[in-house]
C-alpha cells in the first residue's frame, strides 16, 4: 500500500543518541523520586534500575510513589538540549517530502519543540506532535499507545511508515501493519525492521 504518512520518534531518531541528555533525564528522575520517597540518591537509583530491568519505565509506576504521571514527564523531560547541533540537511529533506509528517514521542511537546529549535527544524514541517500526555501515558511498545496516536491523527498503520530507534517499538509498529525503519548503527539482524539505517539523514535520503 502507498505510504501516506511518516511518523518520527524524537530522541535517538531525529537526532543521534545523546549520553548527556540521557544523564540529565536520569538525574531529574532521581531528584524527583528523592523528593517523594525520602531516600538517598543511590537508593533511588537502585530502585529505578530495578524497574527498568523489568522492562518498565518510571512513568508507569510513578503513581505508586505518589508522583502523578503528568508531573513526572513534565519534570524529567524538561532538560537541557543545547548541546544538539543544527541539521540543515534534515530540515531541507523534510520540506521536500510532500506527505504529512508527525512526531510521536513518549515525552512532552515542550521537549520536542526544544529539540527542533536546536536542530533548526521548523515545527510547522510536522502536521502534529503526539506526546505522552496525548497517549495518556501509554508507551509506544504498547498497542494502546499506537491506537491513541492513530485516533488523534486520523491515520492508519497500513498507510504509515515509522522511524524509530527502539526495536521494541518497531516490533509493535510492525505488528500493526506499519512500514518500519530502524535507526541504529549496529549490524545485528532485526526481523521486524523493513529498513535499517545508521541515522535519519541516511534513511530519508535512501527512501525518498
Amino acid at each position: 500500500m502507498e505510504i501516506k504518512n511518516l511518523v518520527f520518534d524524537l530522541d535517538g531518531t531525529l537526532y543521534p543518541y545523546s549520553k548527556e541528555i540521557e544523564n540529565n533525564v536520569n538525574i531529574k528522575s532521581i531528584d524527583l523520586f528523592c523528593k517523594y520517597i525520602a531516600k538517598s540518591q543511590s537508593e533511588v537509583w537502585q530502585i529505578l534500575q530495578a524497574i527498568r530491568a523489568k522492562g518498565f519505565y518510571e512513568t508507569e509506576i510513578s503513581e505508586d510513589y505518589g508522583i502523578s504521571k503528568s508531573e513526572f514527564i513534565e519534570y524529567v523531560c524538561d532538560v537541557d538540549v543545547s548541546m544538539l547541533r543544527p541539521n540543515q540537511k534534515l530540515a531541507d529533506k523534510l520540506r521536500q517530502i510532500a506527505i504529512p509528517k508527525f512526531v510521536f514521542t513518549d515525552s512532552t511537546t515542550k521537549h520536542v519543540c526544544d529539540v527542533l529549535k536546536q536542530l533548526q527544524i521548523p515545527e510547522n514541517l510536522f502536521a502534529d506532535i503526539v506526546d505522552g500526555h496525548h497517549t495518556e501515558y501509554r508507551y509506544k511498545y504498547s498497542r494502546d499507545g499506537f491506537e491513541k496516536f492513530f485516533e488523534r491523527t486520523q491515520t492508519t498503520p497500513q498507510e504509515s511508515m515509522i522511524f524509530e530507534d527502539s526495536y521494541r517499538n518497531i516490533e509493535m509498529a510492525k505488528s500493526l501493519g506499519m512500514q518500519t525503519v530502524l535507526i541504529r548503527s549496529d549490524k545485528n539482524e532485526y526481523p521486524a525492521a523493513d529498513f535499517q539505517f545508521a541515522n535519519i539523514n541516511d534513511a530519508l535520503n535512501n527512501l525518498f
